[in-house]
């Protein structure tokens, strides 16, 4: 578990409590509060790290991930949801290639 510090299309800076090592493969959920409205959005992340930063001094660890970010809006997502449970309340199923 961690907090960002900057978040762009392509890469993400993580504050942590333990860094993984440069290069390892990592996948980070961010959750973002909805300044207007009640809700989220989730930005499903996963990646190479980039380079990692440790200051112990000042308690400070962190890595940087490249790689894809994808932002889901809370409002997708529940009807999404809402619609899956629709289809399963009334018995549909369809498998599409």
């Amino acid at each position: 578990m961690g907090f960002t510090r900057d978040i762009s299309a392509g890469a993400m800076f993580v504050l942590c409590g333990h860094c993984p090592p440069p290069d390892a493969e990592v996948s980070c959920e961010v959750m973002l509060l909805r300044p207007e409205s009640q809700g989220y959005c989730q930005i499903l992340a996963s990646g190479r790290v980039l380079r990692t930063e440790k200051n112990p001094q000042r308690r400070v660890f962190g890595f940087a991930l490249l790689g894809d970010m994808l932002m889901l809006n809370s409002e997708i997502f529940d009807a999404v949801e809402q619609s899956l449970k629709d289809s399963s309340l009334n018995g549909d199923c369809k498998l599409t290639n």
